[in-house]
C-alpha cells in the first residue's frame, strides 16, 4: 500500500495529550503498522505504530540516522541555510551510523561499563539519602523538583565530569532548557548557548578543579583515538540532554504509579522487595521516549507494505509498539507482577547498534531512587487526585511535578 492517507499532528506538546497518550496511540496501531504523521516541528514522517514493524525498522539497513540523508524542503519555514546548519553540526553517537558511530561510541563506552556504573552506586543512595533527609512531613514535597530531578543532575554531573563548583550555574543552564512550561520557551536559546559555550570552554581550558569523568578521559585519550574538542563538547550535551530528562521522567512516572496505586505498590515489594524485578514492565508501560530519535530513508524502501521515499523521516512510536496487543495483551497495571511472563523486550532503551548506551545505569537509579524513597516512608499519598497532575509536554514522558504528602517510618 502507499501511506497516502491524510497525515495527522503528533501532539505530543499537548498537555491533556501526554496525560493519556495510549488512547491516542492505540487509534494509529488500528490504522496501521506505519501512519504519516506530522511531527510538532512541522516535519512530515511516518510513525511506526507496532512491535514487531518496529524491531525490523530499528535494525533495517535502509534507514540511517546521518542528517545528510534527510529532506528538509517539505517543512514549512525551513530555509536552505537552516538545513546546511544542521546537517553541520558535530558528529554524535545520536547523528551517526556505521564506522562513525562506532568510533564515537567506543570513545565514549568506558564511561558506563559495569566497573563504572557500580561505582556509582554508594554515591547515587547517598544522594537519595540526603534529599529524602531534607524532606518535611508537615508540607507537601514535590517529587520531581526535590527528588528525581535533582538526583539524575547529580549523576550526569558525575558521568561528564562537571566542578563542583560550576554544578549550581549547571543545573540552572539545564533547567531553563529542560523546562516544559510556555513561559521559559524565551530563555531556552540563551541556556542552549550557555550550557555548549560552557561545555566548549572547560574542554579546551581543561581546568585545575576538572573531576574524573567523561571531559578528562576524552581529552586525555592517545591521540589516534582521540576525539576533536568540538566532538567531546557535543558528546558531553548529548547526554546531558539525553541522561538526565529521560532518567528523571521515568523515576518520576514508576513513582506515580506506585503511590496512587496501593494494591499494586504491596503487590510489587511482596513479590521481590524491589522495584527491579518488575523495573522492566515499568519500562514498558512508561518508555521514558514517546518516539525514538529520527531516521532517515537512504532509498525508497517498502516497509510493512507502506512504499517510503528517499530522504523521509520516519520515527519509531516506542510508546505505541511497546503497547502492540497483538504482543503484550491486557496493559492492566496490576499485572506489572507478572512481567516475569513477558518474552518480548522493552523498547524503551532502542535496538541494535543504537541501543542506549546509559540503559544500565538509568535502570541503576530508577530502582535505587525508587526503593530507597518508598523504605523510608510508612505513608507516602499524593497531594492531589491523578487526574489532576500535570505531564510534562514534549518527546520525553514523565511528570511536571509529582506532589505528595509523607509520614516516616518508625
Amino acid at each position: 500500500m502507499n501511506a497516502e492517507n491524510v497525515p495527522v499532528t503528533l501532539p505530543m506538546f499537548d498537555r491533556e495529550f501526554n496525560s493519556a497518550p495510549g488512547v491516542w496511540y492505540r487509534r494509529l496501531r488500528q490504522t496501521g503498522a506505519i501512519c504519516p504523521i506530522v511531527l510538532p516541528t512541522g516535519t512530515p514522517a511516518f510513525l511506526v505504530t507496532r512491535y514487531d514493524v518496529a524491531r525490523e525498522v530499528l535494525r533495517h539497513p535502509a534507514l540511517t540516522h546521518d542528517l545528510e540523508f534527510a529532506d528538509f524542503s517539505s517543512i514549512p519555514g525551513f530555509t536552505e541555510d537552516q538545513a546546511a546548519a544542521l546537517k553541520s553540526q558535530p558528529s554524535t553517537v545520536a547523528n551517526t551510523d556505521g564506522d562513525e558511530h562506532h568510533r564515537l561510541r567506543a570513545a565514549i563506552s568506558g564511561q558506563f561499563s559495569p566497573r563504572r556504573i557500580e561505582r556509582l552506586r554508594p554515591l547515587i543512595l547517598d544522594e537519595c539519602r540526603r534529599a529524602i533527609s531534607s524532606f518535611s512531613e508537615s508540607v507537601e514535597v514535590d517529587l520531581v523538583r526535590e527528588y528525581a530531578s535533582p538526583l539524575t543532575m547529580y549523576v550526569i554531573c558525575e558521568i561528564i565530569g562537571i566542578p563542583d563548583a560550576d554544578r549550581s550555574q549547571f543545573a540552572e543552564w539545564t533547567r531553563s532548557m529542560l523546562s516544559p512550561r510556555q513561559s521559559d520557551l524565551a530563555n531556552m536559546p540563551v541556556a542552549i548557548g550557555n550550557l555548549q559555550s560552557y561545555l566548549n570552554r572547560i574542554v579546551r581550558e581543561l581546568p585545575q578543579d576538572l573531576p574524573e569523568g567523561l571531559i578528562r578521559d576524552l581529552t586525555e585519550a592517545p591521540e589516534d583515538v582521540r576525539l576533536s574538542d568540538d566532538e567531546i563538547a557535543a558528546a558531553a550535551f548529548l547526554l546531558l540532554t539525553g541522561g538526565h530528562e529521560t532518567t528523571y521522567g521515568l523515576i518520576s512516572t514508576i513513582l506515580f504509579q506506585l503511590v496512587a496505586d496501593a494494591r499494586l505498590r504491596e503487590a510489587t515489594y511482596k513479590s521481590a522487595g524491589s522495584v527491579g524485578a518488575h523495573l522492566e514492565e515499568f519500562l514498558r508501560l512508561n518508555s521514558p521516549l514517546q518516539i525514538a530519535l529520527p531516521r532517515y530513508t537512504k532509498e525508497e524502501v517498502e516497509i510493512a507494505g507502506v512504499r517510503i521515499p528517499a530522504g523521509a523521516t520516519v520515527v519509531v512510536g516506542i510508546m505505541s509498539a511497546d503497547h502492540d496487543e497483538a504482543v503484550f495483551g491486557d496493559d492492566a497495571a496490576e499485572r506489572i507482577v507478572e512481567s516475569g511472563l513477558r518474552r518480548q523486550p522493552s523498547l524503551a532503551f532502542g535496538l541494535g547498534s543504537h541501543y542506549c548506551i546509559g540503559a544500565a545505569l538509568a535502570r541503576l537509579e530508577a530502582v535505587l531512587a525508587v526503593d530507597t524513597l518508598l523504605e523510608s516512608f510508612s505513608s507516602i499519598e499524593l497531594a492531589r487526585p491523578s487526574h489532576a497532575m500535570a505531564w510534562r509536554p514534549g518527546l520525553v514522558f514523565g511528570l511536571e511535578e509529582l506532589p505528595v504528602r509523607l509520614q516516616r517510618a518508625t
